[in-house]
């Protein structure tokens, strides 16, 4: 049996640590002072974070997989 990728180990491992405090919901000022560590978590970690600010829902990070299945069009069913 072979044993998992060091690289794929430490990403793990990378993204249990930035989720270890995680929220779904981080303020502009949150995402400008820690924007590697939010990318890390979408992207290795898929996780999908809503930016607010004011309080209130301005945007969304999403893995690029969901970004690229939201362009592909839709079938009609015909």
């Amino acid at each position: 049996m072979m044993s998992a990728d060091p690289k794929s180990r430490a990403s793990q491992r990378l993204v249990k640590l930035l989720s270890a405090n995680r929220s779904d919901h981080v303020t502009t000022v949150e995402l400008r002072a820690n924007t590697p560590a939010i990318v890390s978590r979408v992207a290795l970690g898929g996780e999908r974070i809503v930016v607010t600010r004011n309080r209130k829902p301005v945007a969304a990070i999403i893995p690029i997989q969901e970004f690229e299945s939201l362009k592909k069009p839709k079938s009609r069913g015909h």
